[in-house]
């Protein structure tokens, strides 16, 4: 049994891969601009259902400690926030914030939004800069993206 669970563990990486060729090739975003991004927010893919850090909030409570609490916490292989209203932003109703869960819907809607985001910077490089937002956590970011894959040709 624990030999076919590695053998499963072994082939995610391959699967995925195929999936986000397919979901970039249908929204003509480079393959390598997807990689960078996917490999960045989850890596090789097997922690897509981890949720991220999200918006760290704060709150004295009425006995008057600090309450830390996380909101809007990023989900799926593109980490995606489901406070956003994708929907309106994508203009795609697939990308409902429940369905963010889902792993084939959060990397159509991940890879629907770097289109997106080409649209409105004109560049791949800014699209992987600004992935992560902006300023010097950005800069890092696209980097780190472009170190990961080589630096390939990003040309539209």
């Amino acid at each position: 049994m624990i030999s076919v669970l590695l053998v499963l563990q072994a082939f995610m990486p391959m699967q995925d891969s195929v999936k986000l060729k397919l979901v970039a090739d249908s929204f003509s975003v480079p393959y390598p601009v997807v990689e960078a991004v996917a490999w960045m927010e989850t890596r090789t893919g097997s922690m897509w259902n981890v949720l991220g850090p999200g918006v760290i909030d704060s709150v004295w409570s009425r006995g008057g400690t600090l309450v830390i609490r996380r909101k809007c916490r990023e989900v799926g292989r593109f980490q995606l926030r489901p406070c956003v209203d994708w929907v309106s932003r994508l203009g795609d109703r697939v990308c409902i914030t429940k369905n963010l869960y889902n792993y084939d819907i959060g990397i159509h809607c991940g890879v629907e939004n770097l289109a997106d985001m080409f649209d409105k910077y004109g560049s791949w490089i800014e699209v992987i800069r600004h992935q992560n937002g902006s300023g010097p956590r950005a800069n890092d970011y696209l980097l780190k993206a472009l170190a990961y894959i080589g630096w390939r040709n990003l040309s539209p």
